[in-house]
């Protein structure tokens, strides 16, 4: 339950950060005019938009390469294939906001179909682009570290760390 609630978290923190990353602009854009705001706005946000996505996705998939592995790992051996899903993310979510800004709306008959095959193409890519990323963890880690031992992972141990069962309160009880 809590890697399903971890997961999903996750999943909702890093499309809302692609997607602000991919769209923001034209979303400020159309929203300026409307609510009568000043272009400072879409200056501060052109600005802040590369530091902010990159710092924040670079955090949020570093802790998720180094707490959900299955293995005891050191933090260092993560930075380099957070490094490459973060490259790989930022890459992909341009090419698919160009794709959006001078394909998505110029055949109406195509347009539907064409935006959800690059949906689909995208997420393959962004999954294709965190798996690689894993190995070229776990790459890491035994090139530097040597054969990695198992375990329940970081999440598990720190829960049960915390939580006990109510067998175990029956136990400590006793």
């Amino acid at each position: 339950l809590l890697s399903m609630l971890m997961t999903f978290t996750l999943i909702i923190v890093m499309g809302a950060i692609l997607i602000v990353f991919a769209f923001g602009r034209q979303f400020l854009e159309w929203l300026i005019p409307l609510l009568r705001l000043n272009d400072d706005w879409l200056r501060t946000f052109n600005t802040l938009r590369w530091p902010v996505t990159i710092t924040a996705l670079f955090v949020i998939i570093m802790f998720l390469n180094y707490f959900l592995p299955n293995v005891k790992i050191r933090m260092w051996t993560v930075l380099p294939g957070t490094a490459f899903t973060v490259a790989g993310w930022l890459l992909i979510a341009q090419a698919f906001s160009l794709y959006m800004k001078y394909f998505g709306t110029r055949y109406l008959s195509y347009g539907t179909i064409g935006t959800f095959i690059a949906i689909m193409l995208w997420l393959n890519f962004s999954a294709l682009v965190l798996l690689w990323g894993a190995v070229i963890n776990a790459l890491t880690a035994e090139y530097f570290i040597g054969r990695l031992h198992g375990s329940k992972g970081k999440v598990h141990d720190f829960v049960k760390r915390r939580v006990r069962t109510p067998h175990e309160e029956k136990e400590v009880k006793s």
